[in-house]
Order: structure tokens, then sequence, then C-alpha cells
């Protein structure tokens, strides 16, 4: 499982190059160590995204979650 402010941390603080971004979101998303829906937690991790620059490109299926890939779009 994965918290998403966690995941949100990762987003506002990635290193250099700063152009995009592979993350790996867990298929059990929680907030605060209680379950939310994953379309909920995966709405949030996306806005965060968007207001770091950063769109999403498609993703890589994992063994138990997704490596989501975003890159800045000029």
């Amino acid at each position: 499982m994965a918290d998403v402010r966690d995941l949100l941390e990762v987003i506002r603080g990635r290193p250099e190059p700063r152009d995009r971004l592979d993350l790996f979101v867990d298929d059990e998303l929680t907030l605060d160590g209680s379950h939310i829906d994953h379309a909920i937690g995966m709405a949030t991790i996306v806005d965060a995204a968007l207001a770091e620059g950063l769109f999403p490109r498609g993703f890589t299926q994992a063994d138990s979650g997704r490596v989501y890939h975003y890159e800045v779009t000029v």
C-alpha cells in the first residue's frame, strides 16, 4: 500500500532533471493510513502533477501497481 501524501511529496520533491517523472502507484492507496478509493487517489495525484507542469504520458503495468509516466510539455 502507498500513502497518497507520500506520492505527492515525490512529485513535488523530484530531483533534476525536473522535465519528467516515472511514478510507481500501488494498486492499494491510503490517505493518512486509511484506505481510499483508487480513483480518488489518482485524481489527487494527477492534480498535483499538473500543478507542477507535468502531463500524463501513459503507464507501464508493474507487479501490484503501475508506473505512471509524466513529462513537462512546452
